[in-house]
């Protein structure tokens, strides 16, 4: 049934082959899509920490997640571990975390609804602005855009086209 269902992708197998592994009662789900949605859904509280990583990006700043997560760090590392020990990241407090296959990093982000995902794009944007860092002015001009902020997020891309025109050869 698994090499059925999975139709010869190697990442279904695998994730398919683990959810079975560790729930023999488990049901093949139909898609890959359904399978990262039934094991974001287990997940309880971390599904919001994961969507609001996934809205940041497939690899993510720790200390950026705290501030828009306004969970404590341990609490935020526990939950991190959590969502590493479910298969969906990989990395370290050290080295960083980040989502280990772009469709799970998309299945985090599409769990969201739309108005869930503005917000966190603003919170996203908030917490940018407010570091003091003015590295990346594009990133900010994205989750501004995401947001519904399109005075900011014009700004902010005049900006990056000057910084990208200052530095160009």
């Amino acid at each position: 049934d698994i090499v059925e269902r999975a139709d010869g992708i190697p990442l279904f197998i695998e994730e398919l082959a683990r959810d079975i592994a560790g729930d023999k009662r488990a049901g093949i789900p139909e898609t890959l899509q359904d399978l990262f949605a039934a094991r974001l859904d287990a997940l309880g509280v971390a599904k919001g920490v994961a969507q609001a990583a996934a809205t940041i990006g497939r690899e993510f700043d720790i200390a950026l997640l705290q501030r828009i997560s306004r969970l404590d760090i341990a609490t935020l590392m526990r939950t991190l571990h959590q969502l590493k020990d479910a298969g969906l990241l990989l990395g370290s407090q050290i080295a960083g975390f980040r989502f280990k296959h772009a469709l799970m990093h998309d299945a985090a982000y599409g769990s969201q609804t739309r108005h869930e995902r503005e917000m966190t794009h603003l919170r996203i944007a908030v917490a940018l602005k407010n570091s003091g860092k003015d590295e990346r002015p594009e990133i900010l001009a994205q989750h501004w855009a995401a947001g519904g902020e399109t005075h900011e997020a014009i700004a902010c891309w005049i900006e990056a086209g000057k910084r990208a025109s200052r530095e160009s050869a």
